[in-house]
């Protein structure tokens, strides 16, 4: 596997991971409630899909890839003299951690004050006032539950740039420990064989941020620089979405260049984007549709595949307007 799309493909398999897990509780939630199941009986469920996350599976990718980047460069590990430490931290795995056990608080509480709505209601008009009461709590149901702030700012409400899912911020975190721990391993080579200048070649989907460091000559300095800048660019969690790759410059060689303009670039950044949402409340509405088929709420989901059939065209109109057919087809193989 090519250096270049492992960050990619590696981050999709754990966001998949995530987004399936938060279907399967998705679905519990509501067949619980439609069962009148007991807050002990969804709590303990709740914890089968939850308890066993296999965090392993992040260290020992994050390990492929660090071979992978000393094999681009031409190196092995037994080839370096001395280890020099990492200049760039990682994310703890607390973080992930952290994030999955608030998701499972945050939905047996959702739950408890559901079930008990329920289980009050008037048995003169249960079953009717019931199927109501999950209709709507299916419209408003959101596995958005980490609040993601503004990099640097105290964590109050004033600074809370938006709510994700496990999904999104889990994923974003393993994205910025990947290609952070590239960045180490590349400055640790660069150091042993006194590499001096790097390049970051342009790779498709580059954000408006990364596209300004890419192809130019850059120093040691220039790199912790835009690293020390990228804990700015979004959010609490350093740039969680860059997918860089720092190559030790060969003073003998020219810089790669890319055939696209600044402004494709740019245009193609922003179609990636709108991708990226769109295929995330497909998702979503996927999951919808089925818990709303279960429960007999046809109305629903009639609607919402109307919805889904709107947004299947909007992202074949984007995909339409990728310059070429390579990125045609990776924009839909990474689906992010």
């Amino acid at each position: 596997m090519k250096s270049s799309n492992y960050i990619a493909e590696s981050v999709f398999k754990v966001r998949v991971n995530y987004e399936q897990m938060q279907n399967e509780t998705e679905k519990l939630f509501f067949r619980c409630l439609d069962e009148e199941r007991s807050p002990e009986y969804f709590e303990k469920r709740l914890r089968k899909i939850w308890g066993n996350v296999d965090h392993s599976f992040m260290n020992d990718e994050i390990e492929k890839y660090r071979e992978i980047v000393r094999e681009k460069i031409g190196v092995t590990e037994e080839t370096l003299v001395e280890d020099s430490g990492d200049i760039f931290g990682l994310v703890p795995m607390a973080i992930i951690i952290g994030v999955e056990k608030a998701f499972e608080r945050i939905k047996s509480k959702e739950y408890q004050r559901s079930i008990k709505y329920i289980i009050n209601l008037d048995e003169n008009n249960k079953e009717e006032t019931k199927k109501q009461y999950i209709n709507m709590k299916l419209a408003k149901y959101t596995n958005d539950t980490k609040l993601y702030y503004k990099k640097g700012a105290e964590h109050t409400l004033n600074n809370v740039v938006r709510k994700v899912s496990p999904a999104v911020y889990n994923a974003m975190v393993y994205n910025t420990n990947l290609t952070r721990e590239g960045w180490n391993e590349t400055m640790k080579v660069a150091d042993e064989v006194g590499g001096r200048y790097f390049f970051i070649m342009y790779h498709p989907f580059s954000c408006i941020h990364c596209i300004a460091h890419q192809e130019k000559l850059l120093t040691r300095d220039d790199i912790i620089d835009i690293a020390g800048v990228s804990d700015e660019a979004e959010g609490d969690i350093l740039h969680p979405n860059c997918k860089c790759e720092i190559t030790i410059w060969d003073e003998k060689s020219s810089i790669p260049r890319s055939d696209l303009t600044y402004q494709q670039k740019e245009e193609i950044a922003a179609i990636r984007q709108k991708m990226n949402g769109l295929t995330l409340k497909k998702e979503r509405i996927k999951t919808d549709m089925e818990i709303a088929q279960k429960e007999g709420l046809m109305s629903t989901y009639d609607k919402l595949n109307q919805q889904r059939n709107k947004i299947n065209k909007e992202i074949r109109t984007l995909k339409e307007q990728l310059p070429t057919d390579s990125l045609k087809k990776q924009v839909v193989a990474i689906k992010r």
